[in-house]
């Protein structure tokens, strides 16, 4: 018996149902992302630009699986690697790298509009790692403690907690110079290296005087994860950091992380406020508000299973070795 043919096709009014029948075939009802069982609500977020996504139809145009891209990001110019889901009966046929191939053929998303593709690949099996260095990204950052264990079906480490690496590919030059934390400069000068040649500079400039703090936030309840972007560092900063710990515990979050715009020049004074928190380091967020932004974070109320963490890249070793010796740094200097 031949093997099946697949096509990509565009989402639709006629067919934007199939994507809640690929998600309902794989997960049941119980995908955390409620919209994509909303036809209606699926063709929204494609109309305000905010998702871009494709459906994999067999020879009798049934659905065989789905692949998106979308936006979470303060820089809307960057896209975020989203869903590939493959229906359970076609898992044995090639419809899984059609679907893999859209990342970086064009298909999915257009290049020159933008300034990247991110994504988040877990740390409990290898296998997004492994794609997406194949794919020419490469590894930043890694959120520790990010997502909730039991909720992936194919966690095959048993862990409480999932961990997350951040990889990046670049599609346009960055314009804004990059501001290092003395404390980090090093190290996030080699992270930078498989990108887009950008200005580099040491940040020494203290806390700006009458300004405020600008940000915007998410937070995802069912993970108990927060996440903090900050475009402008402003002289409240030693009370906004406290803050944020103080609304943490009381919704109960166990991963914190605030990524900063590298843009300011301020960012090494608050770096060292937020050490003197318990924040450490997390890694670089190339072109997160159109320029880069520095990932800190923070682990609430639990211990991080350091043993089950899976890691693929040479790079995301040395950032898990560096992370650890970061947090001891950081709890010793705290007294903790």
């Amino acid at each position: 018996m031949s093997e099946p043919s697949f096509k990509l096709v565009q989402i639709d009014k006629f067919n934007a149902g199939f994507v809640g029948e690929v998600f309902r075939a794989a997960y049941g009802d119980a995908f955390p992302v409620k919209y994509v069982y909303r036809p209606e609500a699926v063709l929204e977020e494609i109309r305000h630009d905010r998702l871009a996504a494709l459906l994999a139809v067999d020879g009798e145009d049934r659905a065989a699986g789905y692949v998106s891209v979308f936006k979470s990001a303060p820089n809307p110019r960057l896209w975020e690697a989203g869903n590939l889901v493959v229906v359970p009966a076609y898992r044995q046929t090639d419809v899984g790298m059609l679907l893999a191939a859209a990342y970086t053929d064009g298909t999915l998303f257009a290049k020159d509009t933008c300034d990247g593709l991110f994504g988040e690949t877990v740390c409990c099996h290898y296998f997004t790692q492994v794609s997406s260095i194949k794919a020419g990204h490469a590894d930043f950052a890694l959120e520790l403690d990010q997502l909730d264990g039991p909720s992936f079906k194919d966690n095959r480490t048993g862990s409480a907690r999932v961990s997350c690496v951040l990889n990046f590919k670049e599609y346009s030059p960055p314009t804004d110079a990059v501001y290092l934390p003395p404390v980090y400069e090093e190290f996030l000068r080699q992270l930078a290296l498989p990108l887009s040649p950008r200005t580099l500079l040491t940040a020494t400039a203290p806390l700006p005087q009458g300004t405020l703090t600008r940000h915007e936030d998410r937070y995802y309840e069912a993970a108990r994860t927060w996440k903090v972007a900050v475009g402008e560092i402003g002289a409240d900063w030693p009370a906004f950091a406290a803050g944020l710990l103080a609304e943490a515990k009381r919704r109960g979050a166990i991963s914190l992380q605030v990524t900063l715009n590298a843009a300011c020049p301020a960012i090494g004074a608050a770096v060292e406020v937020l050490r003197s928190r318990g924040f450490f380091f997390g890694g670089l967020a190339p072109r997160w508000f159109g320029g880069d932004g520095l990932l800190m974070q923070q682990v609430l109320g639990i211990e991080t299973e350091y043993e089950h963490i899976r890691l693929y890249s040479p790079t995301a070793k040395e950032l898990l070795a560096y992370i650890r010796a970061d947090r001891a740094s950081v709890m010793a200097g705290a007294g903790d």
